[in-house]
């Protein structure tokens, strides 16, 4: 299933209709008796998105704290997903310059985190799970078009990459990869978020795909993707752009979202 480059109008009954001279029409619905784990739910957009399930009807949305299980443990991983046997994973990695563990223990944190993010999407391989979505979050000011842009001659500059951008790279790499070899469909999307008025004014007026959101909880949130700009939306809520993604978007790479840091800091 390719992401539709054509103007689409979006509502959250699960219906999608296609306006564009070559668009198929698209429809998954999560079913609401299907078993969603949300790894990262402790952090503000995995709070927010597990809100999102349980308002539009999911009861079956699975979380664990960091005590009751330890990602970093392969077989505690594995055990769990035997457990819960979960449809559906989201995978919210977020970082901020703030974290103590990333500042005073930069390698175990970054270690620990590898470990975590690789036996769930492994596991998420071995146990079957229909879909899952990588998601890397970071603020405005780690900005979507310098800072986080990942290149050859990034990499090769000598630079300290920071944590976040490491943990995306390879979460990145494994879900392409998993979706080569094995098939699994596994996507992945970097969230940016900014004000609402830097995120307006980066707007661009390009031909591309338009969602409305008519839930009336999310307030009517516009998306926008552009084909020129190499998959990229524009949310004013980004847990409805989780749930847009989860049902209707499934490609290898990153699609970049740029969403309102207000609705994202709001209850």
């Amino acid at each position: 299933m390719k992401p539709v480059h054509a103007r689409t109008a979006f509502h959250f009954n699960g219906e999608v209709t296609p306006t564009g001279p070559h668009c198929t029409r698209m429809s998954m619905r999560l079913p609401l008796d299907a078993k969603i784990y949300v790894a990262g739910h402790d952090c503000p957009l995995g709070q927010m998105l597990c809100r999102k399930l349980h308002t539009s009807g999911y009861q079956q949305v699975i979380t664990r704290t960091g005590q009751e299980l330890n990602l970093r443990s392969q077989l505690d991983v594995n055990l769990f997903f035997e457990q819960e046997l979960p449809d559906y994973v989201f995978v919210v990695t977020e970082e901020t310059a703030e974290q103590v563990d990333q500042l005073t223990h930069p390698a175990e944190h970054l270690y620990s985190r590898l470990l975590g993010l690789s036996n769930v999407i492994h596991a998420s391989y071995v146990y079957e799970v229909r879909k899952l979505l990588n998601i890397a979050c970071f603020s405005g000011d780690q900005g979507a078009d310098g800072a986080w842009n990942l290149t050859a001659e990034s990499l090769s500059s000598g630079e300290s990459l920071p944590a976040g951008a490491l943990l995306q790279l390879v979460a990145l790499g494994l879900c392409d990869r998993y979706r080569q070899q094995y098939s699994c469909d596994f996507i992945s999307a970097q969230f940016f978020l900014e004000s609402g008025d830097v995120a307006v004014a980066r707007e661009p007026a390009a031909p591309g795909i338009m969602i409305q959101s008519t839930d009336s909880s999310s307030g009517g949130g516009v998306y926008r993707a552009f084909a020129e700009s190499g998959d990229q939306l524009y949310s004013l809520n980004p847990t409805d752009a989780c749930l847009f993604l989860m049902e209707h978007f499934s490609s290898a790479g990153a699609i970049s979202i740029r969403s309102r840091a207000d609705e994202y800091a709001s209850p």
